[in-house]
């Protein structure tokens, strides 16, 4: 495992882009990879020419805690699990260097794209007149059905493409916990990149890493994965396979 200490200098090595730069992409594709976090210095190192690295007041590493929200019977995870398209994700993400909130809503449509949309709130509490009437607005399930269920947190590097709007993220240290049965699960040998563009193109970078073995190319969602690992009552058969292959990679 590679520590944030040891990151840092590699991180100095790209070119900054502040915060009002940033593509936010709300409407796009995405394309997701998985590494073994021993990897992560070649990937950023394979990245370094092409990319520029999100700084916030000379910070260039983040940390994130995220609360997904679900109803009693797991309904988003369950059209997740299943593969259905049309489905939803409801969450409340805190950007702790900032000290912000943000209810988001995640659309994943049948044409494959990904919508985001998202307002500012006050605390990680879900209910308030503000963000009951958001809910009600952007996504099909009753404010009042829905609970705390996966809570994860995790650091990330936030990368911007020198010649276009593709966005990417790369997490790491990884830390699931469940919300119900307050079990937890650290994964700080698994990584997750995700490319968000307007046309689902992947940079030739990526291929090269592929070939290298740095990276592999499998979708995964942290909130969907917490599920498998910490709840035993919702169904994950479909996960078991996943979880397998993962375990191949960062191991």
């Amino acid at each position: 495992m590679i520590t944030e200490t040891q990151l840092l200098p590699l991180l100095q090595d790209f070119e900054p882009i502040p915060l009002e730069e940033e593509p936010l992409l709300f409407d796009r594709k995405d394309a997701k990879y998985i590494f073994s976090a021993k990897n992560l210095p070649a990937i950023l190192s394979a990245m370094q020419d092409d990319y520029r690295i999100l700084t916030i007041n000379t910070s260039r590493l983040f940390h994130y805690q995220t609360t997904y929200f679900d109803t009693e019977k797991g309904a988003m995870y369950l059209a997740h699990h299943s593969g259905k398209l049309n489905r939803y994700k409801v969450r409340i993400r805190k950007y702790e260097e900032t000290n912000t909130f943000f209810l988001e809503v995640k659309f994943k449509s049948n044409k494959g794209r990904t919508i985001k949309s998202r307002i500012s709130t006050e605390t990680p509490d879900l209910l308030n007149n503000h963000n009951y009437n958001f809910l009600i607005q952007s996504n099909p399930y009753n404010p009042y059905n829905l609970l705390p269920a996966v809570k994860t947190s995790f650091s990330r590097i936030t990368l911007i493409n020198n010649e276009n709007n593709e966005r990417v993220t790369i997490d790491f240290n990884l830390t699931l916990k469940h919300l119900k049965n307050t079990s937890t699960h650290e994964m700080n040998s698994l990584g997750i990149i995700e490319i968000k563009n307007e046309k689902g193109k992947v940079a030739p970078v990526f291929h090269k890493m592929i070939k290298a073995g740095y990276i592999y190319m499998y979708r995964i969602s942290k909130y969907c994965l917490g599920i498998r690992l910490l709840d035993q009552e919702l169904k994950s058969n479909q996960y078991k396979r996943k979880l397998q292959y993962i375990n191949q990679i960062i191991h």
